[in-house]
């Protein structure tokens, strides 16, 4: 009974994450569309003792189902082996899976459709959750305009939404995506990451992940990281001291994705204060596995002390590709951080950062005064395009058009990007 449970919980799990689906409509010819339906409910909304009391009662109301069952899964498809059809890479106008891995406590940790909150666990969490892509969507936005809600009668239109996550164990998480990319020629199997930054809600950065994935066309698995933000813009010191005691979940995280993932490149974005844990992780991945490399590492609104990352940046060049900084003095939100803390910021000019190995370009865009200049990372049309020729084809700013070399000093230079 266990080992049918289990085959039965990987169909329908297949099914939810869009990887497989012919033992699925396997099982509502044999079980009826309504029972599956019923099991996959309780599977996503993570109710395991009423799947199996169900699954039970399903089996034992009809002698002539478990046999039938058994002869699906006689011969069931190879826990190695997914169809090369498969795409993994987001697209607007579908639904598609987002890995994520969290230090978040869910709300209820019986009923995960009420999400994750903002209070800190003492375990990293690890799951994924279905995403829609609207098929109209303003790139950069991960919300439709008030106008386009109007017009459809649709408070929800043109939005990003995200659907109810499901976690995993340790094991059970990373075969998953191990499985996804097995198929992959070489070349395609990427991931990329995203780390959130201040006043980020678990759900908001679910939207931001997958609206950066969308945008910069990226064909691998999509992932995102969630340290416990309080999600409010009065939180700043809560958040800075949440965001010091993540470092080690997302090294962790990383660590393991690295190892355990399947992935040929892994890609990671990091966005204000979230360069704070990254910039810790990346050194302590140097000093513990320094045989760890990833791809490219993006840098953007930097909100860490521009003498800190002076000091501990030599780390990234060890364990990349190509690490790029993105800084901008329109930034109010990384400039307000300045202020604050009277110490100059790594995303913040005047003055530029600028360090050895790493590439730093200065983004000129108007400030958004409802994101106060902090989304220009996500919005910027250049530079979504410069970041997507970083990821597909590792090239060097030097042979990046749109571009412009500018001196710091004698010794060092940068550059900058203008919008469209």
């Amino acid at each position: 009974m266990e080992e049918l449970k289990q085959e039965i919980i990987s169909s329908i799990e297949n099914h939810i994450l869009d990887i497989d689906h012919k033992n699925y409509a396997s099982l509502i010819d044999v079980l009826g569309q309504q029972a599956v339906e019923k099991l996959s409910f309780y599977l996503e909304s993570e109710q395991k003792e009423k799947f199996s009391s169900y699954l039970k009662e399903l089996i034992e109301e009809k002698k002539d189902i478990r046999s039938a069952l058994k002869k699906l899964f006689e011969k069931p498809i190879s826990k190695d082996i997914i169809s090369k059809d498969f795409d993994l890479s987001m697209k607007e106008g579908e639904t598609c899976t987002i890995f994520y891995g969290t230090n978040r406590e869910p709300n209820n940790k019986n009923d995960l459709t009420e999400g994750y909150g903002n209070e800190r666990s003492t375990q990293l969490r690890l799951g994924s959750c279905l995403v829609s892509i609207p098929s109209e969507r303003t790139k950069g936005q991960t919300k439709g305009s008030l106008w386009q809600k109007i017009i459809n009668f649709d408070a929800s239109y043109g939005d990003i939404q995200i659907k109810t996550p499901m976690e995993y164990i340790k094991d059970e998480y990373w075969q998953k995506i191990s499985r996804l990319l097995a198929p992959l020629e070489p070349e395609e199997k990427q991931a990329l990451i995203f780390i959130h930054g201040f006043n980020t809600s678990f759900e908001e950065a679910a939207m931001r992940a997958t609206q950066i994935s969308v945008d910069l066309e990226h064909s691998g698995i999509t992932a995102f990281f969630s340290w416990a933000s309080k999600g409010s813009p009065l939180s700043y010191i809560s958040d800075s001291a949440t965001v010091q005691y993540s470092e080690k979940h997302l090294t962790e995280f990383l660590t393991d994705f690295a190892k355990n993932s399947g992935a040929k490149r892994i890609h990671i974005i990091a966005h204000s204060m979230g360069n704070r844990a990254l910039l810790e992780a990346v050194n302590r991945i140097c000093r513990e596995n320094p045989n760890i490399k990833f791809g490219q590492i993006i840098l953007a609104a930097a909100d860490v002390d521009a003498d800190v990352f002076e000091e501990l940046s030599h780390a990234y060049s060890k364990i990349s590709e190509q690490t790029t900084l993105y800084t901008s003095k329109k930034d109010k939100a990384v400039g307000m951080s300045k202020w604050l803390h009277s110490h100059n910021r790594a995303g913040f000019t005047p003055p530029v950062c600028v360090v050895q190995n790493i590439n730093t370009i200065e983004v000129e865009e108007e400030v958004n005064l409802l994101e106060l200049g902090h989304g220009y990372f996500s919005q910027h049309q250049s530079l979504l395009k410069d970041m997507q020729k970083l990821i597909k084809f590792n090239l060097d700013a030097n042979n990046r058009e749109k571009l412009q070399l500018q001196k710091a000093n004698y010794h060092n230079q940068y550059w900058k990007i203008k919008g469209e």
